[in-house]
């Protein structure tokens, strides 16, 4: 039986595989994985070829009707005598399709844009989680609480929990009794706020210096889940084993991911990974970990996350028409490539290529020392700004009660009927009683040897009083103190 001396070749034009045709001598060049793999091989065969290129743009699938479609469809039609691209071999297929030696070994997995960093203006809510700051509240209801009752405490509960929440904030708090009760649920609650405080100070400084990053989703479950709630899209190769895997998948999360991604027709394009809009925020693409690994990893100057899930393991290999007469020389020249490393030479020198050309890729990532911005502290300055707003009409924005609200009440004459600040060399203020007589003789020494001594000389240096105060309280001596 004599062979045709041309070897019809069936492919994909896509991102790993390019032809570009000379118009002076006809002769096609080569670029991509794909590209420089079928070059060498037909270079070494030194043989004459056709490219057939797959209208529907699919590896090949099996129908209903039997019929195969895509690079596999031209085989079984013999439209083509070999198919040279990334196609798995399967069970399915080896039925229908001789296989030459595996070229490469590679699992499936996906990729997807990392997140970024949560934003340091909110930091200060970060060091515990939900349920600690929960029980942390939990506590500060109810301590108050026990100490009421076990203490018997004339203070409000009002005033018991804002001294237990400044021991949180590293507050002294004043000892009021000697009591072996209070000291026990003192030194309790005290050695509950240092270790508190000082857990949220150490985490918050580490969050401030390295901010955490967003999580991601990182295995095909997660994935699925966020497809199905979140609006994210799962991008596959167009009629691959890909979808085949998914579609007779045990797991039914993974069956319906494939489901998805067929009615809504999420397929590939044929961007070079490293421009790719399908790799985004809520977008991941499928396909083997060696191409992936080009513009995802845990590297820092790789925007991209590199699930560490596993799809499956795939064997990759070139399918031929059943009778195809070069079977032998292509085996043979595929083991040898094998046997050479070519395969992996190919593949590290086009990642390298692909990783010069990406304009927004660093190869060197310089960390700076920056000290704590505004932006850092938004936050905390939001926080402040509405507390303030809340309890504007307060001078002590933590006290138990309103400070500006004045009450009358009945003062023991004999023990204070006037006072007034003292300085070296001012008098801040001056209060004097509503009594009309005075006959408490240490008031009167006191009035008589400081304060009225005093009035006309620091005139110009009281603070905090109306204008002329001075005369007034003169004459106010000398119709009700003197006696």
């Amino acid at each position: 039986m004599l062979c045709p001396p041309v070897i019809r070749v069936t492919t994909l034009l896509t991102r790993d595989m390019k032809v570009i045709k000379n118009e002076g001598d006809g002769k096609m060049q080569f670029f991509g994985i794909i590209g420089r793999l079928l070059d060498t091989i037909l270079t070494a065969t030194n043989m004459q070829f056709e490219l057939i290129v797959a209208e529907d743009q699919e590896w090949g699938r099996l129908t209903a009707d039997g019929n195969w479609t895509g690079m596999i469809g031209k085989l079984q039609r013999n439209e083509a005598d070999i198919a040279l691209h990334f196609i798995g071999v399967t069970e399915q297929r080896n039925a229908f399709f001789d296989f030459s030696p595996v070229f490469s070994i590679d699992d499936l997995t996906f990729a997807i844009q990392k997140p970024g960093t949560f934003p340091t203006s909110m930091t200060f809510i970060r060091p515990f989680d939900s349920v600690i700051w929960l029980v942390m509240l939990i506590c500060l209801i109810l301590m108050p609480l026990v100490f009421l009752l076990l203490l018997s405490m004339k203070h409000s509960y009002s005033h018991v929990q804002l001294i237990l929440l400044g021991a949180l904030l590293r507050q002294p708090m004043r000892a009021n009794s000697t009591s072996t009760i209070f000291r026990i649920l003192t030194s309790s609650w005290l050695i509950f706020a240092l270790i508190t405080s000082f857990s949220y100070s150490a985490v918050l400084l580490s969050l401030l210096t390295v901010p955490p990053e967003i999580p991601v989703v990182r295995n095909f479950k997660e994935l699925s889940e966020a497809v199905l709630k979140e609006n994210y899209k799962c991008f596959v190769p167009r009629g691959s084993t890909v979808l085949d895997i998914l579609a007779k998948h045990e797991k039914e999360y993974l069956r319906i991911l494939g489901q998805v991604a067929v009615e809504r027709g999420w397929y590939l394009s044929g961007h070079p990974l490293t421009q790719s809009p399908q790799i985004g925020a809520r977008s991941a693409i499928v396909t083997t970990r060696t191409l992936l690994q080009i513009v995802a990893g845990p590297e820092e100057w790789k925007n991209h996350f590199l699930s560490q899930d596993t799809l499956s393991n795939l064997n990759f290999a070139i399918p031929m028409r059943k009778g195809f007469c070069h079977k032998r020389k292509l085996n043979t020249l595929v083991s040898r490539l094998n046997s050479a490393g070519l395969y992996k030479q190919i593949v590290s020198e086009e990642s390298f290529k692909l990783w010069l050309v990406a304009s927004d890729r660093r190869r060197i990532v310089i960390r700076k020392r920056k000290p704590l911005s505004c932006e850092d502290l938004t936050g905390a300055f939001v926080s402040l700004l509405i507390n303030g707003v809340h309890n504007g009409d307060n001078i002590r924005i933590w006290g138990s009660q309103q400070p500006n609200v004045w009450k009358t009440s009945e003062t023991v004459t004999n023990l204070m009927s006037g006072g007034s600040g003292l300085m070296r060399d001012r008098i801040v203020g001056s209060i004097f009683p509503m009594e009309r007589t005075v006959t408490d003789p240490f008031i009167l020494i006191y009035l008589n040897s400081i304060v009225f001594s005093q009035l006309l000389s620091l005139q110009s240096n009281v603070i905090d009083v109306p204008a002329g105060w001075c005369l007034t309280a003169l004459e106010f001596r000398r119709s009700s103190f003197l006696r």
